[in-house]
């Protein structure tokens, strides 16, 4: 009973071993192999003959490591992974028909077998596992890795992980440059819920996994009395912000993650301003403009009608003279000469039906006239026409150089030269009178004037420049490009 039931644990072994998908070798206690099942073969692509058995020593094998050797000749069990080419010397040699050009990596584990009667040590048992799928997997996986980190290294979007609760764990390099901080400063990043007004309910949000997007502002110099120093940037930065809660696989046990894509708004903001601020000037100017003309109705011509009006009735009814009808026609004639004189001012026919010269000479004569102020007019190369927005621009430009001349300069006489070339039109107006801050006049908002000229001449894609200083008079020079724009 007890040998039969020997014989069928022997032969279930025997079953295992020979079928088994494990590549299983068997060596004796010097390293020589002594056999081998079929998942061997499938191992090293063919079956392993007699002769080739007896030159296998195992602890000849260069590719077993030393390390290895020692660990085995120690009787302790030994693991190691090698790669050898798929169409190796060994398949050559025994004949074996693959041809692929890859490596077949191995997982190898020997395991010292000993007597159980008096433990003595009778030889190894070797386990080979094809591994190279799972190494595949990993190299993609790798290389998926490392196609993450530069993506989010070298994003010019300034990106940040961190968890909901605004704790952060990696900040990308467009975002440290945002701040002006290097990679050892990384620390001094604050997350970026810290920006943002309503922080707990964005929190709660991104707890719940809802996306966030919103805008704050970021100042360098609170962050700094705040104790982060070592910012390399000052003033205020405004950010737009999209957080987006990161998917948890049940197959992963990481904490939450949230994605925050950081973008520098600061430009746009500024834009925006620039914007609103041009809307509420031309608002002002429209108005201003509204309350000459205005002006200009009530004060002139309506108390001309007014006189008329007295006149002739006097006339109706008897109580006046002849003469009275000679001044009532010599107002009729003041009133047409000052509703011609605003309309000249509004926008004068000529420059339409004449073009840019002839419109420039008559404005200048008039303002001599009007102010007292000569001016110097030189010009070259604008006896033709050009298109209808850029005589209407240069025409306005000089217009408001003057009366700011005018207004503000306290001078006798100044300079306008005009000059056309195939390319570009050139106005340069310039006085010898008090001056003033150039950048202050322009940008600070101080002249609606400079501010007008300054748009007419961005809407027409030409340059601005304006020379001034307290004293030293004002030099403003404007070029306009032309296109090829002919009329």
């Amino acid at each position: 009973m007890t040998s039969t039931r020997l014989g069928e644990k022997m032969s279930f072994l025997s079953a295992v071993y020979a079928h088994s998908p494990v590549a299983i070798s068997f060596w004796d206690a010097k390293g020589h192999l002594l056999g081998w099942n079929e998942a061997c073969t499938v191992v090293f692509g063919s079956r392993i003959g007699r002769s080739e058995a007896g030159s296998m020593f195992l602890f000849g094998d260069p590719r077993v490591p030393g390390e290895v050797k020692a660990s085995l000749r120690r009787g302790q069990i030994a693991r190691y992974e090698y790669a050898m080419p798929t169409d190796t010397e060994l398949r050559q040699r025994l004949g074996s028909d693959a041809n692929g050009a890859g490596l077949t990596h191995l997982d190898v584990m020997v395991i010292p077998v000993y007597d159980g009667m008096d433990h003595t040590l009778c030889g190894y048992v070797q386990q080979i596992i094809d591994i190279s799928v799972r190494k595949q997997a990993e190299a993609r996986l790798q290389e998926s890795e490392e196609l993450f980190r530069t993506v989010f290294s070298e994003s010019p979007i300034g990106i940040q992980l961190c968890t909901p609760d605004h704790q952060v764990i990696a900040t990308n390099r467009a975002c440290l440059n945002m701040f002006g901080l290097t990679p050892q400063q990384e620390w001094c990043v604050l997350s970026v819920f810290e920006q943002a007004e309503r922080k707990s309910e964005l929190v709660r949000r991104t707890v719940e996994g809802d996306p966030v997007q919103y805008e704050g502002f970021f100042d360098f110099g609170i962050a700094g009395q705040a104790g982060f120093p070592g910012m390399g940037r000052s003033g205020v930065i405004y950010l737009s912000m999209q957080v987006t809660p990161l998917p948890q696989h049940a197959s992963v046990s990481l904490q939450s993650r949230c994605l925050v894509q950081v973008r520098d708004a600061t430009d746009r903001n500024r834009a925006e301003r620039a914007m609103r601020n041009f809307s509420r000037r031309l608002v002002e100017a429209q108005e201003s403009e509204r309350r000459l003309i205005a002006r200009e109705l009530h004060d002139e011509i309506g108390q001309s009608l007014t006189g008329i009006q007295i006149m002739l009735g006097m006339v109706k009814s008897g109580a006046g003279s002849a003469n009275l009808v000679e001044d009532a026609l010599a107002l009729i004639s003041t009133i047409m000469f000052q509703v011609s004189d605003l309309s000249l001012s509004l926008r004068p026919p000529m420059l339409d039906d004449h073009g840019l010269l002839p419109t420039l000479q008559w404005h200048i004569g008039r303002y001599v006239e009007q102010t007292g102020v000569d001016i110097d007019f030189k010009h070259d190369g604008i006896e033709r026409r050009f298109a209808t927005a850029i005589e209407t621009g240069i025409y306005r430009i000089a217009q408001e150089a003057l009366t700011n001349i005018a207004r503000h300069a306290r001078v006798q006489d100044a300079a306008v030269r005009v000059v056309g070339t195939a390319s570009s039109i050139l106005l340069e107006v310039e006085d010898r009178g008090k001056g003033f801050e150039a950048e202050a006049g322009v940008c600070g908002g101080r002249s609606s004037g400079l501010f007008g000229i300054r748009e007419r001449v961005k809407v027409l894609r030409g340059q601005l420049h304006i020379d001034s200083r307290p004293g030293q008079g004002t030099r403003l020079i404007v070029q306009i490009p032309l296109d090829g724009c002919l009329v």
